[in-house]
């Protein structure tokens, strides 16, 4: 069901662990309020001309994280655009702020055990789970998203995407804006 587009420069922007789901909740959302859908990854990887895994395995972490800053500024061409963000986007730099200044924040926040399951069947598309195994993920995935949720919960909304309907979250947004 699209709800009528509300004009104007809203920026969305999706944030979350690895596996939480951003890029298809984000893709449903976009289209639930007839905006744009932006992959700040796939940005990424266009302007680098390399997939993630690549820039990580060849210009390391930092080079990363600065050309992933870089993508995420771009974004302020942008407008009606929903934004699904890499799960350590809001972690560097004053990213979180950014996003914050800028547009809504949504920290989707499924069940732990939901991204631990994910990320065991994917982890080695993932460049910080390679050296992984499946018997540390529980205690890799819990520590860092203690880490990370300091950042995280700074979003304007925190939402579980198994307990909380697309209709619910584009009212929510359209009525804070």
């Amino acid at each position: 069901m699209n709800q009528t587009k509300k004009s104007g420069k809203m920026r969305i922007y999706i944030i979350g662990f690895m596996g939480a789901g951003k890029s298809r909740f984000a893709k449903n959302l976009a289209s639930s309020l007839s905006y744009d859908f932006l992959d700040l990854d796939l940005e990424i990887e266009r302007s680098e001309h390399k997939w993630i895994s690549e820039i990580f395995a060849t210009k390391g972490e930092d080079y990363f994280r600065k050309a992933e800053q870089n993508a995420l500024k771009n974004t302020l061409e942008k407008s009606d655009v929903v934004i699904a963000c890499g799960g350590g986007t809001p972690v560097f730099f004053d990213n979180m702020e950014f996003m914050n200044k800028n547009g809504k924040t949504i920290y989707l926040k499924p069940d732990n055990q939901i991204i631990i399951d994910r990320l065991n069947i994917n982890s080695r598309k993932r460049p910080l789970l390679k050296q992984i195994r499946p018997e540390e993920m529980a205690d890799y995935v819990n520590k860092l998203l203690k880490e990370r949720n300091l950042f995280y919960r700074k979003a304007h909304f925190v939402i579980d995407p198994q307990r909380t309907q697309l209709e619910q979250v584009s009212k929510m947004l359209i009525q804070t804006s």
